[in-house]
């Protein structure tokens, strides 16, 4: 029993502590009074006075935005149209570099030809000039020879 009993006390004094805790939250509510409700009157006129003046910020930014993004676009677009005619360029000095080379390589090819041809007809050249030599040494002999009989 005296279990019980303490049981009970203890609700009893639960009780009062939450009939305290709703007296002391009452007796703290404010009344509202006019000046009261003026004061939220003007801090509602305020509150939308800044909404409406973020609002007019935000289209401000949104047409600037709009306005960069264009910008861009066209700075994109500009460079692309750079970047492709800078590649065909390129495209096109580099097959004319390799025709060159090729070209080039053919007359390489063709000097080369021509001289081995020149090569082999300037043989008897060679020869022939051995020969004249051979015959200058004669005629020299002879020369010689015959100053010697003259004298």
């Amino acid at each position: 029993m005296s279990e019980q009993n303490n049981q009970q006390e203890k609700n009893t004094q639960t009780k009062q502590q939450e009939k305290s805790v709703d007296e002391i939250q009452i007796k703290s509510m404010v009344v509202p009074s006019p000046l009261h409700e003026l004061k939220i009157d003007n801090e509602l006129t305020n509150i939308k006075e800044t909404i409406k003046n973020l609002e007019e910020q935000s289209k401000i930014a949104n047409e600037n935005l709009n306005h960069f993004f264009g910008i861009l676009k066209n700075a994109l677009s500009a460079m692309s149209t750079i970047s492709q005619d800078s590649m065909q360029l390129f495209d096109e000095s580099s097959l004319k570099m390799n025709q060159s080379v090729v070209d080039s390589i053919e007359g390489l090819y063709e000097l080369i030809t021509k001289t081995k041809q020149l090569d082999t007809d300037l043989k008897f050249v060679v020869k022939l000039a051995h020969d004249i030599k051979q015959i200058r040494l004669k005629v020299d002999t002879v020369d010689s020879v015959i100053k010697k009989m003259i004298l």
